[in-house]
């Protein structure tokens, strides 16, 4: 959890850009031809939040939000269009060359591994870039490769590795020079169940024993509720949400999932008056008020021959839907 000490500041920053204009008259599109026309997009609206050291957050947007846009501005891939960013003291985009040496990077689309080669070279090229002594660098990489359980793997060449498989390796080598700050874009996108588990709980002891701060994207809502203690939900381009899981929980809290499994002998009239967030062969799972849960459960239980009730809090993912359906968080 977080001691306190701000990692991360982010003041009222925007960010646009400038994008192609289609143009609508004949005249314009020959003047096209010669000179485009473009106007500016604005991806990131007033945006302000602050990150401490042990911190793990979740960055949650649809695509197209500017969950990137915000990323490649924080690693200092480019300034913004107005506001400031801070991270570990200095300007990330300014001071790029010194900043980047206290931080580690996964991106989906920008490996750190050469698809030709083992991932052990491109992991000891990255040690060497980092100046780490060799005999520490072998350490822990060994170290790493066997909690992520790929260190027979170490001299496979990237091209012949699962996706999951090659997502370990790129953690790996971007936790090898001990960042203050790792950014992980989808970090468990391709592993199973017992890989993400295992990839899930190597993250929490990094954070655990290093403090170190971890800055979160992804499509995939049980890995914010498993490891992380903060989350900030945007929505085109403006915070909706900034604060902790429990604390949105609350907000949400007036209503309930009931999950059913039922004979397949029943009326299908009679829940019509009911709300049903899914529906597959013999499961169905409602939307209850609290205000009306006995009356959702009294109908339920006449419309079908149940064979399995639950009755539980909403989802992450659940809740998060509604909030991009009505683009707001209730205070």
């Amino acid at each position: 959890m977080s001691d306190k000490i701000k990692v991360i500041s982010v003041k009222n920053i925007s960010k646009s850009f400038r994008v192609p204009k289609k143009p609508k008259s004949t005249l314009k599109k020959i003047a096209n031809l010669f000179v485009k026309a473009k106007k500016k997009k604005q991806i990131i609206k007033d945006l302000s939040f602050d990150i401490y050291k042990g911190d793990i957050v979740g960055y949650i947007g649809e695509n197209g939000s500017g969950k990137s846009t915000t990323i490649k501005m924080l690693t200092g891939i480019y300034p913004p269009s107005s506001g400031k960013i801070t991270c570990l003291g200095k300007n990330p985009f300014e001071q790029r060359i010194d900043y980047v040496k206290d931080i580690g990077v996964v991106f989906g689309n920008k490996s750190l591994l050469n698809q030709d080669i083992a991932p052990i070279y491109s992991i000891e090229l990255q040690a060497a870039i980092y100046d780490i002594p060799e005999k520490l660098a072998k350490k822990k990489i060994n170290q790493f490769a066997k909690k992520l359980q790929v260190e027979k793997l170490l001299k496979t060449p990237v091209r012949k590795l699962s996706l999951g498989e090659r997502m370990k390796f790129e953690i790996i080598a971007s936790l090898l020079h001990n960042p203050k700050i790792i950014f992980l874009d989808e970090p468990t996108i391709g592993l199973d169940v017992i890989a993400r588990e295992r990839m899930i709980q190597f993250l929490k002891t990094v954070n655990e024993k290093e403090k170190t701060t971890i800055f979160l994207t992804t499509h995939n809502m049980d890995d914010i509720e498993e490891i992380c203690n903060k989350i900030i939900i945007l929505d085109y381009g403006k915070k909706v949400y900034d604060g902790n899981l429990k604390e949105l929980k609350e907000i949400y809290a007036n209503w309930k999932r009931i999950t059913i499994v039922y004979n397949e002998k029943y009326n299908p009239f009679c829940d019509r008056d009911l709300e049903i967030i899914e529906k597959t062969d013999n499961v169905i799972v409602f939307k209850a008020p609290n205000k009306k849960l006995e009356e959702y459960l009294n109908k339920i239980t006449n419309c079908f021959e149940i064979i399995d009730l639950k009755i539980e809090e909403p989802t992450l993912k659940e809740i998060v839907k509604r909030i991009y359906a009505d683009g707001y968080v209730p205070k």
